[in-house]
């Protein structure tokens, strides 16, 4: 699944593109941009992250594993990695 697709699945699951602009603190035309260009920018990754913990940032970055985690250590773990993912985007960007 292309990144396009996952951030459309994710909006779906918070009702709309608008609901979830309206979540994230963003303006639609924000979430509209991310997925017509089908990327994630670092600070979207971060407000997600924050905003909707119980979103797997593995799965939101590269597919892998399930949206939605639910499990409390399952979260536990996930912050881990989403302080990792983060981590990896950033360096991979500072090399472009």
């Amino acid at each position: 699944m292309q990144e396009s697709e996952r951030l459309k699945k994710l909006a779906k699951h918070y009702g709309s593109q608008a609901n979830f602009a309206k979540m994230l603190g963003v303006g639609q035309s924000n979430v509209t941009n991310w997925i017509k260009r089908g990327t994630l920018p670092t600070g979207a990754i971060r407000l997600i992250s924050q905003k909707c913990p119980d979103v797997s940032i593995g799965w939101l970055t590269t597919g892998r594993g399930e949206m939605i985690v639910k499990a409390s250590g399952q979260v536990a773990s996930e912050s881990t990695t989403r302080g990792v993912v983060v981590k990896v985007i950033e360096d991979n960007i500072r090399k472009v």
